[in-house]
């Protein structure tokens, strides 16, 4: 899309929000399993069991977060929509799944070692009685990670921190749970099982914005949970999340489209089709790419097809230990923040180098 056919950019902010509720969406899991091959069925099982297993773990951990900071007592928009999203992930993403799995295999695979997995996923069932939510069409877009942290740092406590942090301080303290004034959990800290998900988003975003009026605030965003080993729970978040973004889209593909035919100005006989040098991957095809990347970064700072202003500050966080990450080649060249943590030119160059 064009720039010039998207509304003047001073009015952008009336068209912006995000899409808080979308339809509940169940999963219907199709493993296509082959009975007569009980090892090809254990095989085959045995990693989105271990997903949702893992998820069933850290959704309990979420829920007992929100609890024990006394969250569930507080009234609010952001509370409800938190247990909501609880509700739904716990009853409907992942003990659903465990049941149709369990269903599938029942008689022909020795179910027994996934008791285990029953008793995590159980645990992750919200425990407060809700009947209202069990049958409601609609459901928050958020997960409850992004959700809990939203009403973390909606707090009262929080938002004295705020007033007394700069900016740069402030998300410093955010990434090192300081000023959630948090414990993470030993047991959640734990690098990601290989190759499968745990239910969370894999990467936060936090930045300080200012309102006319002073006031500071913090704007927290999430990528969409993470479900590698069980597409058809993947594919669902995705569409929510996709949903909960849908005004932001038009923008996003703006920019992203305005930042390929500025690096391909500085590198004209590039692959136009987004690879960057084609499958050329010598040590001059490397050169030139990141050569034309740095350059396209540093014009896309004064295009009309950025993203955000260049007074905030912002931080990438990569859960579950809130470690800093350097900006990809995209939010390098499509947003403007001011970066918390000083990365070398060189480390960039080749993080950016990574796309494709």
């Amino acid at each position: 899309m064009e720039t010039a056919n998207l509304t003047p950019r001073s009015d952008i902010a009336a068209q912006l929000a995000l899409v808080q509720e979308c339809r509940a969406i169940q999963p219907n899991i199709d493993l296509q399993l082959a009975p007569s091959n009980v090892a090809g069925l254990v095989f085959a099982v045995n990693k989105p069991l271990r997903v949702l297993a893992v998820a069933g773990n850290t959704l309990a951990y979420d829920v007992h977060t929100f609890i024990t900071n006394g969250l569930v007592e507080k009234e609010g928009t952001t509370t409800i929509r938190f247990v909501r999203a609880a509700y739904y992930y716990g009853n409907s993403l992942i003990l659903a799944p465990f049941n149709q799995i369990q269903d599938m295999v029942a008689g022909i695979v020795d179910t027994r070692p996934t008791l285990k997995k029953r008793e995590a996923i159980e645990r992750a069932r919200w425990t407060l009685s809700i009947p209202s939510l069990a049958d409601a069409d609609l459901v928050p877009s958020a997960s409850p990670y992004q959700l809990l942290f939203e009403a973390l740092l909606g707090r009262e406590d929080t938002a004295e921190k705020l007033r007394s942090y700069d900016d740069q301080t402030l998300l410093l303290s955010l990434r090192e749970m300081q000023l959630l004034a948090l414990s993470p959990n030993p047991s959640t800290l734990e690098p990601r099982p290989n190759k499968i998900g745990d239910g969370r988003p894999a990467m936060v975003f936090a930045s300080v914005y200012h309102e006319k009026n002073g006031a500071k605030c913090v704007l927290f965003g999430c990528n969409s949970p993470d479900w590698s080993g069980l597409p058809a729970v993947s594919a669902i978040t995705k569409t929510m999340r996709n949903h909960r973004l849908q005004a932001y889209i038009p923008w996003g593909n703006a920019a992203f489209q305005a930042l390929r035919k500025v690096e391909q100005s500085f590198w004209p006989d590039s692959d136009s089709s987004g690879g960057g040098g084609g499958g050329d991957n010598s040590d001059e095809t490397k050169r030139r790419r990141r050569e034309a990347r740095k350059r396209a970064r540093a014009v896309m700072r004064e295009h009309d097809a950025f993203f955000g202003g260049t007074h905030e500050h912002g931080i990438a966080l990569q859960t579950p230990e809130w470690s800093s990450h350097m900006p990809c080649y995209l939010c390098a060249g499509m947003m403007r923040y001011k970066e918390v943590d000083d990365w070398s030119e060189d480390a960039r160059g080749k993080y950016c180098d990574t796309f494709r």
